[in-house]
């Protein structure tokens, strides 16, 4: 295959090429004519000198045309290395390369297209380095947004370059970047609420397609305007895990092609901004979970600190004061015991939102933990505003709820406390806020109470009182003393009640009123209780080992005992350690507790009524439960509260409730026993009613173990004659309390 020579594809012009030619003819021709002429006129010294004049004359114009030729070649060349060195220095925007004018045409346009396509990826990669150091640094979504837009510009030349980020500040907010022809530099941004119909007309894959119109949401046009000068439109997605973070917009006068280049380019850009959206909104997640309740949305414990903080700043620029309200739902474990967990994640979140409804907007609700919220109220002139914000919750949350098709009621008790006559510390006063809503459950629940400094020795009380029964516990403070139940037919001691007392350092004895209530509030009666019932069995098997004749021991358990996962098997665990029958076992439980149909409660009364412990309802008749509720639960016993026998007598109204209630009782073929009895006249009443046991001072006071075992060994053979000929009633051993 023969190669041409085309002259115009040489880097030297043809003009110089044909004055070189010409030049270096000239001597040639002028030693040819000296040649001719010198023979035929005898070598003229005149013809001679013409000719060496003339080769003279063509060297020295080769000279002057090499010389000129060079020049202008090594211009060019030197203009080439000028462009270069700009390049390096100023990247894209070195001043080009002059065109060549004869010389070097060709080669300084492909110098000038390669020094473009070199400065355009210098600056592509400087602006993708800058990028990366942002998002690897102060991880800037500003920053990382607006560099791609300048660097998108400049990659695709394009008038428009607009870049929409979603769910980046919010789920229900874009945020929209714009880069107008006007001032290519300055990079605009706006937050608009979130359009539901952005995503469905954003492409699945980056495809490149024109469009005539701008295809971003109404109001970012609108916010454009008359800046908009571009005919065609083009859409690239940010592409996310779950849906699409965002959608980049180029807007050119014409619709054309994009290189492989240019679009590599962009799709790195993509790549970038959709990684600095991930990490961005994954940072924004974990944020709000540090600061937020995971179930009700609201601020946590955390983030009303700062909120009240803020809170209180403002009161003290504006001399106005601010109210703090702790609320707790009043019958929340019932809901969550009796339903379940579930349901009680629902009654959190229906509460959430009644509390949200009834708050003004700039309020701030936050939920403390389990079913306890707390609330700020700023901008107050008076603390009175307070207690009407606190009777409208009340009354909001006293209303009907409906979970799971059955309707739950619960109230609320709530607790004020105001800036800044209760204190300008935040968690003082969440403190005393706390301190008052428990005196509003004190006095009766769904209620409030205003903070009063007395409140505040009472919560340090209750703060050492806790301690000091987790110290009772741990160095074996607790006691117990025994009252036997005595069998009216017999006369002789049928079971025994074990009661707690404690040996305190400083108040000596102290009975169950004076602690177990708070056990029960601070959840110290489950280890407490757990105690107890270790220590009765044991001593149940201390008296049967020496031949003691107490049939069964008594022990009184909380519904907050029943309710534990594990009540069932420390139960088992402690009669296995004590090696005791499970019939000599007797748990008594409250009426309430049958009332409130608790699931757990009830299944834990099942299944060990199942395995041959009894049961026995205490304080029977106080709680209005219905007979149809006794026929579901497993208890033998019934024991009568002894209001019922205070004033009882034979034709008196009293006496007759007694009577249908013992008469019932045997109907549905359970025990009686008699609480309180303290005359002879309600012992004898009794026995004529045919109650089964009786329990009370007239025939013996709470009594130490070794005590009680004297007293079932030695005081009931010698007594029960004269109780059943005379009706008297049974004497008090020596020795008794």
């Amino acid at each position: 295959m023969k190669t041409r020579f085309r002259t115009r594809d040489h880097p030297i012009g043809l003009q110089t090429l044909q004055m070189c030619v010409a030049a270096a003819l000239s001597p040639l021709l002028a030693l040819a004519a000296v040649s001719y002429l010198a023979p035929r006129h005898d070598a003229r010294p005149d013809l001679a000198f013409i000719g060496y004049t003339l080769a003279l004359t063509a060297a020295l114009n080769v000279l002057i045309l090499s010389l000129w030729c060079e020049r202008r070649t090594t211009l060019g060349l030197s203009r080439l290395k000028a462009a270069l060195g700009s390049i390096g220095r100023h990247g894209s925007r070195a001043t080009p390369a002059p065109d060549g004018r004869g010389e070097c045409p060709a080669l300084m346009q492909a110098f000038n297209d390669v020094s473009r396509q070199l400065g355009l990826s210098i600056a592509t990669h400087a602006a993708l380095s800058h990028i990366d150091r942002t998002i690897l640094g102060s991880l800037d979504i500003d920053e990382i947004t607006r560099s791609a837009a300048r660097c998108l510009r400049l990659v695709t030349a394009a008038e428009l370059v607009v870049v929409v980020l979603n769910e980046v500040p919010s789920p229900d907010s874009l945020l929209v970047y714009t880069s107008l022809p006007d001032d290519p530099d300055r990079i605009g941004r706006t937050q608009i609420a979130a359009d539901p119909d952005l995503l469905p007309r954003i492409p699945a894959q980056p495809v490149l397609q024109w469009h005539d119109a701008l295809p971003l949401p109404a109001a970012v046009a609108a916010e454009l305007g008359s800046q908009l000068t571009s005919t065609a439109y083009s859409l690239f997605p940010i592409p996310g895990s779950r849906q699409t973070r965002g959608v980049i917009v180029l807007g050119l006068r014409r619709a054309c092609d994009l290189s492989t280049e240019q679009l590599d380019l962009v799709g790195d850009l993509i790549g970038r901004l959709r990684m600095a959206c991930g990490t961005t909104e994954r940072n924004r997640k974990l944020k709000e979970l540090a600061h937020a309740d995971p179930l009700t949305g609201l601020p946590n414990r955390h983030a009303l600190l700062e909120f009240l903080a803020r809170a209180l700043a403002d009161a003290r620029d504006e001399n106005t004061r601010v109210a703090v309200l702790f609320l707790d739902l009043d019958r929340f474990k019932q809901v969550n015991d009796t339903l379940g967990h579930a349901a009680g994640d629902v009654l959190l979140k229906y509460a959430a939102e009644r509390i949200r409804r009834n708050v003004r907007d700039g309020d701030t609700v936050a939920r403390q933990g389990g079913d306890e919220f707390a609330l700020v109220l700023g901008g107050l002139a008076s603390a009175r505003h307070a207690g009407a914000v606190a009777r409208q919750l009340i009354t909001a949350l006293s209303r009907r709820f409906e979970i799971e098709g059955k309707v739950v009621f619960v109230g609320a008790s709530v607790g004020i406390a105001v800036f800044p006559e209760d204190g300008a510390d935040p968690s003082d006063l969440l403190r005393k806020a706390d301190t008052a809503m428990y005196r509003a459950k004190a006095e009766g629940r769904n209620r409030l109470a205003y903070f009063k400094e007395h409140m505040g020795l009472e919560a340090q009380r209750r703060t050492a009182l806790y301690g000091e029964l987790r110290e009772a516990l741990q160095r074996e403070q607790f006691v117990l003393h025994f009252q036997p139940l005595v069998d009216l037919r017999t006369g002789r001691v049928s079971a025994v009640e074990a009661l707690l007392r404690w040996r305190h350092p400083t108040q000596g004895l102290l009975a169950p009123d004076a602690f177990v209530p708070f056990a029960e509030e601070s959840g110290l009666i489950d280890p407490i209780g757990t105690w107890v019932l270790k220590e009765a069995c044991l001593q149940y098997r201390s008296w049967h080992s020496e031949g003691v004749p107490i049939p069964r021991v008594a022990v009184n358990v909380s519904i907050g005992q029943m309710r534990r996962s594990h009540f069932v098997h420390t139960v088992q665990s402690v009669l296995t350690l004590a090696d005791m029958p499970r019939h000599s076992l007797e748990l008594e439980v409250t009426e309430s507790t049958v009332l409130q149909g608790d699931r757990a409660a009830n299944d834990a009364m099942r299944s060990l009524s199942a395995a041959g412990v009894l049961f026995a309802i205490d304080d029977f008749g106080t709680g209005y439960s219905s007979f149809s509720n006794l026929t579901t639960v497993p208890a033998r016993v019934l024991k009568l509260d002894r209001s019922f026998i205070l004033g009882a007598a034979r034709g008196n109204e009293r006496g007759a409730i007694v009577t249908a209630m013992i008469n019932m009782a045997h109907a549905l073929a359970k025990e009686v026993v008699a609480e309180g009895v303290e005359t002879g006249d309600q012992l004898e009443l009794l026995s004529s009613l045919g109650c089964d046991m009786v329990q009370g001072f007239l025939l013996c006071r709470p009594l130490p173990a070794d005590q009680i075992a004297r007293f079932s060994r030695e005081g009931l053979a010698a007594r029960t004659p004269a109780l059943s000929d005379r009706g008297e009633c049974l004497t008090v051993p020596a020795g008794s309390d």
